[in-house]
């Protein structure tokens, strides 16, 4: 039942962390260092190198646009406005999702500047002039303290799911249900509405159903009605909707396949389409 939504959700994100390479972006102004940094991650399928700038500007600007969860930064950009330091204050005023793990590279060996990195979030720091440094080093380290964050980050998601009461749940698959029918333009002056719902919600919450008539045998026992009573319901609010939704939004919304050669998609064909749906965007 709902409980298995839950366990759907907790192993895909678990199974997210575990498999997905660290989305990563590197700020370095000295071309040298950054074809290092590509040679290296080229080489390697944990670590996916999303962007290069040479600014803190255009770090700024990539940042609000793709979200990196880590990033590589050297403390000295001598291009363009601002440095490294700037760009650490200026991830410190974004509101994200998902703050990014940042390793800072850097000529400067100083207690009190690196005391400050800290300070503005920096959590590795690595002197360019030690003996063993090199991209190697600095992604490998990265990678470890991502994978570790990123972990919490799904365990403290999966308590906060587990904190939802059944009720809670129920609602939320509820609402999402009938929002996508809203989409699709199935009125819910239509009985054909309800008993669509209602088949999609029990599609959601049952991990095996033998084969589609199910469904509506299910819910003709629960309304004392013929389980073909119910399909025609529902198959008459499917009619409607491509009858007279605009082409675009069935287009858009249901990505099945809509094509108006084919016809109407079959109630079963639809109930277990946004099934399917709500099952993955829960």
């Amino acid at each position: 039942m709902i409980y298995y939504i839950h366990i759907l959700i907790k192993e895909g994100v678990c199974k997210m962390v575990e498999n997905r390479p660290m989305a990563t972006l590197l700020v370095e102004d000295d071309t040298s260092e950054c074809d290092r940094y590509k040679e290296y991650i080229n080489t390697i399928d944990n670590v996916k190198l999303i962007g290069v700038v040479n600014s803190c500007a255009s770090a700024v600007r990539h940042i609000h646009m793709h979200a990196p969860e880590a990033i590589i930064l050297d403390i000295e950009l001598n291009v363009g406005q601002g440095s490294g330091i700037d760009l650490l204050e200026e991830i410190n005023k974004m509101t994200l999702d998902f703050k990014p793990i940042i390793a800072v590279i850097t000529n400067i060996f100083a207690k009190e500047v690196h005391d400050y990195l800290h300070t503005q979030g920096a959590h590795l720091i690595f002197y360019k002039r030690k003996e063993d440094y090199s991209a190697e080093l600095v992604v490998n380290n990265l990678f470890k303290i991502w994978k570790s964050a990123s972990k919490l980050q799904a365990s403290n998601k999966i308590g906060i799911m587990e904190e939802e009461t059944l009720a809670e749940k129920l609602d939320r698959v509820a609402q999402k249900i009938d929002l996508e029918l809203d989409l699709i333009g199935i009125g819910r002056n239509l009985s054909g509405r309800k008993y669509a719902h209602e088949a999609i919600l029990y599609a959601v919450n049952v991990e095996n159903i033998d084969n589609s008539e199910n469904v509506f045998n299910y819910l003709g026992k629960k309304h004392n009605r013929q389980g073909t009573s119910i399909y025609k319901s529902i198959q008459v609010g499917i009619e409607h909707a491509w009858r007279s939704s605009p082409v675009e939004n069935l287009h858009k919304y249901y990505t099945q396949g809509f094509d108006f050669r084919r016809g109407n998609p079959t109630a079963p064909e639809f109930v277990y389409y946004y099934a399917d749906k709500v099952k993955k965007e829960l």
